[in-house]
């Protein structure tokens, strides 16, 4: 597939970059691959590459939430803006 390339190419051209082994993973567990998934996170493993955390901020009414992958607090903060946002 087009994103299976893609990915290979990022892999060759920054192999020690997790972000394109992660979306290798993805794709093939999105194509019912999982075996291979787990074999691309073997191998990040093997290499010591980890999923770097990430970070988003959104302002709502004002107010500023910020939200960490992995972090336990984001579902109960994700609750309470969507408390407030009138849908």
């Amino acid at each position: 597939s087009l994103g299976e390339d893609m990915a290979n190419k990022g892999l060759s051209l920054a192999p020690s970059d997790p972000a394109f082994y992660i979306l290798l993973a993805d794709l093939y567990e999105e194509f019912g691959k999982p075996e291979l998934a787990q074999k691309i996170r073997d191998s990040m493993s093997e290499m010591g590459l980890s999923k770097k955390l990430s970070k988003s901020t959104v302002e709502v009414q004002g107010k500023v939430h910020s939200f960490v992958s992995e972090d336990v607090t984001t579902v109960e903060k994700t609750n309470g803006i969507y408390a407030e946002i009138e849908w």
